[in-house]
């Protein structure tokens, strides 16, 4: 897909999530695979609410910029991912406060049901919940990476923190984002 045509669509998403209150202005990131080498992702202290395409920046596969702009501070998370999981087109993370607070009724090494079940429209089974690591940090980027490394997997909750959201396409992953968000509205 032509690259400026990508950042079109992730600054789409982006405006939809904040829409649903599920982002929040500065908080999160989102990000895509161009290629096994190449990503894009949010720009640090860019709003998700007014993001435009050029507030994405295009990255190597070891966080280096290539195009001007910060990268988010999350970027070797959302890397790591890509690494194991070849299937894994886009990456949202968000810090809905409904899943942050029903991560808190679980506890270390439970799973948070999604709700999601076979032959339903968001077959996701349980969602595995990392421990509170700090956020940019190398230790959280790789149990992220280790909780979502098996393809059945499509998201994960960082405890004290947000929620990460996996997919083939953009809108499989606001899609995904929403449905865990409004179950966990559900259960808080």
């Amino acid at each position: 897909m032509e690259e400026q045509l990508l950042k079109k669509r992730l600054a789409k998403v982006c405006h939809l999530l904040y829409r649903q209150g599920v982002a929040t202005l500065y908080e999160g990131n989102v990000s895509c695979r161009v290629s096994d080498k190449r990503f894009f992702i949010k720009k640090t202290e860019s709003s998700f609410r007014t993001i435009t395409p050029e507030e994405f920046v295009l990255i190597d596969k070891n966080g280096d910029p290539k195009t001007t702009g910060t990268p988010s501070r999350e970027k070797f998370l959302h890397l790591k991912i890509y690494q194991n999981r070849e299937d894994v087109f886009f990456i949202v993370h968000t810090h809905p406060t409904q899943v942050i607070r029903a991560a808190r009724l679980r506890k270390e090494g439970e799973m948070l049901d999604s709700g999601g079940r076979k032959g339903e429209a968001f077959d996701i089974g349980p969602i595995p919940i990392v421990e509170f690591l700090p956020p940019g940090s190398d230790e959280l980027a790789s149990k992220v990476a280790e909780a979502l490394k098996n393809k059945d997997r499509k998201a994960a909750v960082l405890r004290e923190h947000g929620l990460v959201v996996v997919a083939k396409t953009v809108e499989e992953a606001f899609d995904l984002t929403l449905f865990i968000k409004n179950r966990c509205e559900a259960i808080v």
